[in-house]
């Protein structure tokens, strides 16, 4: 049996209207830190930590990204919206403490510059 392509915010397998359904409905959160497909965190002027719901190509439902500062690119992925919540606060608690968040890292983005 084949992997789905789609994954709602749960985990489980949606099919593609309802995925794009969802997409839809991000639109009327979009300037919420927090939401039902989102959760950002601001650690400082420049540096953010921001994990969203993607729902694209199973078990990856949810990324979970810094952008800015020294660990600009870090990325991880998760199954289950708990597994990324949680992880995003771990994240959050490593650089408030200025330490290095990768323990758990699935990759470093390259992004020009």
């Amino acid at each position: 049996m084949s992997k789905p392509l789609f994954v709602g915010p749960d985990g489980q397998a949606i099919d593609r209207d309802e995925w794009e359904r969802l997409w839809g409905e991000r639109v009327k959160t979009l300037d919420h830190p927090e939401s039902w497909w989102r959760k950002r965190t601001d650690i400082s002027d420049d540096v953010s930590v921001s994990t969203v719901w993607v729902g694209l190509i199973a078990p990856i439902a949810w990324e979970a990204m810094i952008f800015g500062g020294d660990f600009d690119g870090y990325e991880w992925r998760y199954a289950t919206r708990q597994e990324a919540f949680d992880d995003h606060e771990r994240i959050v608690r490593a650089l408030r403490a200025g330490k290095d968040p990768a323990p758990r890292l699935s990759k470093k983005l390259g992004r020009g510059g």
